[in-house]
């Protein structure tokens, strides 16, 4: 009754769902059950692990539920896979998914795909999720900007115009140098940029050597002690 009540299913609907479940998941089940049972605060909460359990297994009946699915996306965003047509297309739910990772954009129908605010929301957690994006949107200089603040790299998954933008193409490098293989036009010539790829790569070469020579260091005074250690 208790398990029936979390997930709003009648009881033949539940025994029907439940017998998909592998015998180690009916086992952590079953513990889940029987410590809300002595825990309050548990047996009186909207969702519950019971539902992330059933949803994370996949099964129909956390796919079907609001709160179950939300529950689940909040924890894994991914987990919107899972969830039935509808509520995949749920804004509240879409957004809840990509804030928590920016990859659940791939999931969602187009017209959320080409919603302003839930590209902004998965582009600010992974930036490569402007793959997912509307075309639109690839266009959009701020929806750029904050995807390669995110990931540099998600440069070239944007409009060629912004490709060549000053300031995107500055912001990109800034966080992975590797981001101006994918400038374009005006921007691989303009001198500042390059001065600032220059001092970056140098920055970059410059930590790499130092790293380089602390562990040199660390290796002769090893092998140092070794020969003292023989002698």
């Amino acid at each position: 009754d208790r398990l029936c009540d979390h997930v709003g299913l009648g009881l033949e609907e539940l025994t029907l769902t439940l017998v998909k479940l592998p015998p180690e998941l009916m086992d952590i089940l079953s513990r889940i059950v029987e410590c809300e049972a002595t825990n309050p605060v548990l047996a009186t909460a909207p969702t519950s692990d019971v539902c992330l359990l059933l949803a994370g297994a996949g099964c129909e009946l956390a796919c079907s539920s609001y709160d179950c699915v939300l529950a689940a996306v909040e924890r894994d965003g991914l987990s919107l896979a899972f969830a039935d047509a509808p509520l995949r297309a749920d804004r509240r739910v879409a957004l809840q998914a990509v804030r928590q990772n920016g990859r659940a954009l791939a999931l969602v129908p187009p017209e959320l795909a080409a919603d302003r605010e839930v590209v902004l929301a998965a582009v600010a957690q992974n930036g490569f999720a402007l793959r997912s994006a509307a075309e639109g949107l690839k266009k959009d200089r701020e929806v750029v900007l904050v995807a390669v603040r995110s990931r540099g790299l998600a440069l070239q998954l944007a409009d060629e115009a912004l490709r060549e933008d000053f300031e995107v193409v500055w912001a990109a490098v800034s966080r992975e140098l590797e981001a101006f293989d994918h400038a374009e036009g005006r921007a691989r010539s303009d001198v500042r940029l390059l001065c600032h790829v220059h001092a970056l790569g140098c920055a970059s070469r410059t930590r790499r050597a130092l790293a380089e020579s602390r562990l040199a260091r660390h290796c002769l005074m090893m092998a140092l002690a070794c020969i003292i250690v023989f002698l």
